[in-house]
């Protein structure tokens, strides 16, 4: 790359630091693109955009989208570390703090997104620079949330758990950060949701939940409550009265907790409430409100989140309701259609595409059945950003 096209790629950093807009992602990509030896030009002529300064910036923004826009949170979580890793200020143990925050927020980004090697890596990263700088115990003791949760992730769940333990205990005692510790509790509870132990997370919940009221975190306070509201759609009981009061508290729970993470608008949170609501309706039968729903939840995975593998989970979700709710082959075939074109328009990755395509030819012939909806949903769950499966039809 030329001196003058440096000074222009300087200049757009310049203007993405002081003021995020529109063209964020081209100037990221371009940034991510150079080669190393060009990379070390830029910081070495323009100097401002890889100081403390700047890669404090991009690192708190990579921190504040987590929650609104997980791609562009994971693209500026790149981008702090590519800045980070060029700054030097004459003072390790400053620099080490620095590379290690932007490695921390980033491996956060990784794990919103699913890329949970990456993740695992950064994390490791992360630790490696914080090993060397004194004043880090709290974004340590923080890091270990992330890494338990990566560790869960990459079929490590007792090692996952430990670390979680280990860490909300830190934060409670010897940080005595009520937040952080109801945060870290929230992420224990939800392991255990994951390995479906629902009421030993609902009593982690319910203790949670009234710290949370206590400090007045309206984000906490909507997590727990949608987390309570898993608990309560998945308690087994014979009484079938009491299996439709969870159901009612579920669907309630859930339904406040969307309207706080709207009010908030932290869209990254907003679907996970939704597929929940969608939860207790197909429970309840009600199919048809189900899929309304569901349209909702893919709406925001493709239009604001811009995930659209779990835009194609919520396809196939759509279809199975539509089976289940005994709608006509032709709404079928209209619904396995649209999914195909809609995700192929989204870019959904090669063996994801391949995936929606078999379901939607059964479609057309008019013999897709439930066990290929579980099939198609099946290999849908087990892909992530950092692997690489291969969809192979059922097997008559």
């Amino acid at each position: 790359m030329t001196h003058p096209r440096l000074a222009r790629v300087a200049n757009s950093l310049r203007g993405l630091i002081d003021s995020p807009n529109a063209s964020d992602e081209a100037v990221i990509h371009e940034v991510m693109g150079l080669h190393e030896e060009e990379m070390s030009h830029l910081a070495r002529v323009y100097s401002d955009v890889v100081s403390r300064d700047a890669v404090q910036r991009i690192t708190d923004r990579t921190h504040a989208l987590l929650s609104r826009d997980t791609h562009k949170a994971m693209l500026y979580g790149l981008l702090a570390v590519r800045l980070a890793e060029n700054h030097w200020s004459g003072s390790p143990e400053d620099d080490c703090a620095l590379e290690g925050d932007a490695w921390k927020e980033c491996a956060s980004a990784l794990l919103k997104m699913g890329h949970y090697k990456d993740a695992l890596e950064a994390c490791d990263q992360a630790r490696s620079f914080y090993s060397r700088v004194d004043s880090k115990a709290f974004e340590r003791a923080v890091l270990g949330l992330i890494e338990g949760q990566v560790l869960y992730f990459t079929n490590q769940a007792g090692e996952g758990l430990s670390r979680i333990s280990q860490s909300a205990d830190l934060l409670l005692t010897v940080h005595q950060n009520r937040k952080k510790y109801v945060e870290a509790r929230i992420i224990y509870a939800s392991i255990f949701l994951r390995l479906e132990k629902w009421r030993e997370a609902l009593d982690v919940l319910e203790e949670t939940r009234d710290i949370a009221k206590q400090e007045g975190d309206a984000e906490t306070l909507a997590h727990i409550l949608n987390n309570i509201a898993y608990c309560y759609t998945s308690l087994e009981t014979q009484d079938h009265q009491e299996y439709l009061r969870n159901q009612r508290k579920a669907y309630e729970c859930f339904g406040a907790a969307r309207t706080m993470f709207a009010d908030l608008e932290l869209w990254a949170e907003v679907p996970r409430t939704q597929v929940g609501i969608t939860i207790v309706l197909r429970n309840e039968g009600k199919y048809n409100e189900a899929i309304s729903e569901l349209f909702k939840t893919r709406d925001i995975f493709l239009r604001k989140l811009r995930h659209p593998l779990d835009a194609a989970r919520v396809s196939v979700r759509i279809v199975e309701c539509a089976l289940l709710a005994k709608r006509t082959d032709k709404a079928i075939q209209t619904l396995c259609a649209d999914a195909f074109t809609t995700l192929q328009e989204a870019r959904l990755d090669q063996e994801a595409l391949k995936a929606l395509a078999y379901l939607n030819e059964l479609a057309q012939e008019q013999r897709v059945q439930m066990d290929d909806v579980e099939h198609v949903l099946g290999f849908l769950e087990r892909l992530d950003g950092s692997n690489s499966l291969t969809f192979e039809a059922q097997t008559s």
